[in-house]
């Protein structure tokens, strides 16, 4: 039985269960008890199902951070031993072998900006130079203006519920 036919038949044991004329409950308590129980069931199951979810997708977040600090010791290593190589190579003509060759070439031209020197130089003389980001909204501040009871276009406070399964 499905858990809103299982609400159902409560429904209608519960309504059934009074007599118009009396107005005595005559409700079959075993039948009662028998689908409240069925109900906890399902929803015990449901509740396990979820802590065994989370608990999995927890694990794998656990892994994802451990493959990612791997993934960025080799990044680093890479970038460090390509370094290496470079500095090598710098003043030769390379190196050819049956499962690698290795050539130096000029790589784009790039900027090489020392911050702290430009940015006041070019917030006074060249603010074309520069890029600016678009407002975010702080929430934290909006809940706390809001929980002070500021009225905010557009913002309001809402209550989401949360279930615990423990």
């Amino acid at each position: 039985m499905k858990l809103y036919e299982i609400d159902q038949a409560i429904m209608a044991l519960l309504e059934g269960g009074v007599d118009p004329e009396t107005g005595e409950v005559t409700v079959d308590t075993e039948a009662l008890q028998a689908l409240q129980m069925e109900r906890d069931h399902k929803l015990e199951s449901v509740a396990l199902a979820v802590k065994n979810l989370a608990a999995e997708g927890k694990a794998i977040r656990e892994e994802e951070v451990a493959l990612a600090k791997r993934r960025k010791a080799k990044e680093t290593q890479a970038e460090r031993l390509r370094g290496w190589l470079i500095s090598v190579l710098l003043d030769s003509h390379g190196v050819e072998t049956a499962r690698v060759r290795l050539s130096v070439r000029q790589g784009a031209q790039k900027p090489d900006i020392n911050e702290d020197e430009f940015l006041p130089w070019a917030l006074e003389n060249g603010e074309d130079l520069l890029r600016y980001k678009e407002p975010e909204i702080d929430r934290r501040k909006v809940l706390d203006a809001l929980k002070n009871g500021a009225e905010l276009p557009g913002c309001s406070l809402v209550r989401e519920p949360s279930l615990i399964i423990r």
